[in-house]
């Protein structure tokens, strides 16, 4: 979607040489406001669809998208947050493996709605830090004068990964498995928060 293009179009054209099938979809707001249109239908002729908001014979249909593809096949996404969100949601909701979907954001951390202040114990050093509604726990750690590891800041490597020995985190990643997730005993310090009101972390 949007300048998320740029790389996908790359990738597309690779595959192109490599005489591989694949399809690809660009979306965006409008017709007008979307780069490299006819270059992208000149070079890859019925393999690209375009998708704009501005008409309605072309969103983006991306659950019967979904459903005419197979999950042993990978997607790769680039481009706004709420568009990644979606496809990983609804991928997700029909079994699409967790390592098939490849996508890179370009937006780090931000508080919702709702977000509160907790605890986070530092076992290891026996340190106890509040983490505010407006900061994440690797924030805080660093204003502490901690060094922890990471790396993204958006919860997609897995650098910044600790051991939850108490309380129960409140996954904002896109690093972990569902049954990753489900099992609680690691989170992203990066960009995931607490369900609890303190968490006891091994570092």
């Amino acid at each position: 979607g949007g300048i998320g293009i740029t790389p996908v179009a790359s990738m597309a054209a690779t595959l192109k040489l490599q005489q591989r099938p694949y399809e690809l979809h660009y979306y965006g707001r409008g017709r007008d406001q979307m780069s490299f249109v006819r270059e992208l239908a000149a070079q890859h002729g019925t393999a690209v669809r375009v998708h704009a908001d501005d008409d309605a014979a072309t969103l983006l249909p991306l659950p019967a998208l979904l459903t005419l593809l197979k999950p042993e096949q990978h997607l790769y996404v680039c481009g706004p947050k709420g568009l990644i969100d979606a496809v990983i949601e609804q991928s997700h909701g029909k079994h699409w493996p967790h390592s098939h979907i490849h996508f890179e954001l370009f937006s780090n951390a931000a508080p919702q709605e709702g977000d509160r202040a907790f605890e986070v114990e530092l076992r290891q050093s026996g340190q106890v830090l509040l983490v505010p509604a407006d900061k994440t726990i690797l924030e805080v750690l660093e204003d502490a004068g901690c060094d922890p590891l990471f790396d993204c800041r958006r919860g997609e490597c897995g650098v910044c990964q600790a051991t939850v020995l108490q309380g129960t985190p409140d996954h904002r990643d896109y690093y972990l498995s569902d049954d990753e997730r489900a099992g609680g005993q690691v989170m992203q310090i990066c960009i995931s928060r607490s369900h609890s009101t303190r968490l006891v972390l091994d570092l």
